[in-house]
C-alpha cells in the first residue's frame, strides 16, 4: 500500500474520531457529569465504534487466512492497523486528561501502538496483531454497554439499569472465558513464537521480536486485576445478578 494511501486512511479515522470524542464530550458536559467519569465515557464513545469494527475486521484476517504470525503484511491488515492506531492515538488524548487515574489505559495504549507501528514499519508481522486485537476487542461491546449503563443507572435511569443487568454477567463471564483462558494460551503461544522459537522472520529484528513477544504475554496478565474488579463489582451486588 502506497503511504500516501495509507496517510489518507490513517487521518480519515482520526478525524473521525475527534468528531465521535468531541460530539461526545460536549453532549455529557451538559449533563453535569464529574471529569473522571465524563472522560470515561467519552472513552467509550470511541470504544462504541472501535471495539466492533476491530472485532469484525481483525476477527476476518484472524480467520480468513493462514496462521502466518510474522507473515509479510497485506493491505487489508494494513488498513486495520491504521483504523485502530487512530483510535488509540485520539482515545490517549482523551484519557490523557486523567492521567493518574487513567495511566493503566495509557500504557495498554502506548504499547499497542508500539505494536501495530512497528508491524506497519518493518512490514511484518501485522497478522500477530490481527489475533491479538480481535482478542482484546471482541469483548468490548458488553464491557461498553456494562460501563455505560451502570453510570447511568446510577443516575436512576430505569433503561440503563435494564440494560446493566441484562449486560453484567454475560460480560464477566465471557471476559473472564477470553481473557483467563483462550487469551492466555494464544498469547503464550504468540509470546512464544517471537521470542524462543527459533522460527521467526529474520527481516524482523530480534529486539523488537521480544518486545512483541513481552507484550503478547503481559497484556492479558494486566486484565487479571480488571477482571477481579468487575467479578466482585458484578457478583459482589446481588441487584446484578
Amino acid at each position: 500500500m502506497e503511504i500516501s494511501i495509507t496517510l489518507v486512511i490513517f487521518f480519515s479515522w482520526l478525524f473521525v474520531f475527534i468528531v465521535i470524542s468531541t460530539t461526545a464530550n460536549r453532549f455529557l458536559s451538559k449533563q453535569n457529569w464529574p471529569k473522571g467519569t465524563k472522560t470515561t465515557l467519552i472513552s467509550c464513545c470511541g470504544a462504541f465504534l472501535h471495539g466492533p469494527m476491530a472485532t469484525l475486521l481483525a476477527g476476518i484476517q484472524t480467520f480468513s487466512g493462514s496462521y502466518d504470525l510474522d507473515g509479510t503484511n497485506t493491505d487489508a491488515q494494513i488498513f486495520v492497523l491504521l483504523f485502530s492506531a487512530a483510535y488509540f492515538v485520539v482515545d490517549f488524548s482523551v484519557l490523557s486528561s486523567e492521567f493518574n487515574q487513567n495511566l493503566p489505559y495509557l500504557c495498554h495504549h502506548v504499547v499497542c501502538l508500539v505494536y501495530e507501528a512497528t508491524a506497519y514499519s518493518f512490514g511484518y508481522g501485522a497478522y500477530s496483531v490481527m489475533v491479538l486485537m480481535f482478542l482484546g476487542e471482541v469483548t468490548n461491546p458488553l464491557q461498553n454497554s456494562y460501563i455505560f449503563s451502570s453510570f447511568y443507572a446510577q443516575r436512576g435511569s430505569l433503561i440503563a439499569k435494564k440494560v446493566n443487568e441484562m449486560v453484567a454477567v454475560p460480560f464477566v463471564l465471557f471476559f473472564a472465558f477470553i481473557r483467563f483462558f483462550v487469551a492466555m494460551i494464544i498469547n503464550g503461544h504468540i509470546a512464544w513464537f517471537f521470542i524462543f522459537s527459533g522460527q521467526t522472520n529474520e527481516m524482523i529484528p530480534f529486539g523488537w521480536r521480544l518486545l512483541w513477544g513481552t507484550i503478547a504475554m503481559v497484556v492479558p496478565i494486566g486484565s487479571i486485576s480488571y477482571g477481579i474488579e468487575i467479578y466482585q463489582e458484578v457478583f459482589g451486588d446481588k441487584n446484578n445478578i
